[in-house]
């Protein structure tokens, strides 16, 4: 009997099969994330950026909800129409701060954000919130 189905036509195809860059890369990350306080550690960073958020964006007039699920912090503007959105507009703003934050409203925090990566964020929001603000 062959051990490689592949003749028989059963195929198993992912991102880190049969490639030991990437097989060290899932070893090094699961090690990363095997650490005894590391998702206490995620949570409190993503805690501090939500607040440095709503601090900054306070002053919005479109009044975006900020929710948080663990590391995950989303920015909507439901409520509105999508022309009324600001949010699409200050995340092209962040970007000449050198912060890139997707339009859709999704933060990804992760293990190697500090409360350096934090600040840098609350300083370009508040100065893209200001941008826009003279703008209107």
């Amino acid at each position: 009997m062959s051990i490689d189905l592949v003749d028989t036509g059963v195929v198993h195809a992912g991102t880190y099969n049969g490639n030991p860059i990437g097989l060290a890369a899932v070893g090094a990350t699961l090690d990363v994330l095997g650490a005894p306080t590391v998702y206490d550690e995620l949570d409190d960073t993503s805690a501090r950026l939500e607040v440095a958020m709503r601090s900054a964006l306070a002053e919005l007039p479109t009044n975006p909800t900020i929710r948080r699920i663990g590391s995950l912090i989303v920015v909507a503007e439901d409520e509105l129409p999508e022309a009324d959105r600001l949010w699409p507009q200050i995340t092209e703003r962040l970007l000449y701060k050198n912060v890139v934050a997707l339009p859709s409203g999704k933060i990804f925090v992760s293990t190697e954000h500090t409360d350096k990566d934090t600040e840098l964020m609350q300083h370009a929001l508040t100065e893209s919130v200001d941008h826009l603000s003279a703008r209107v």
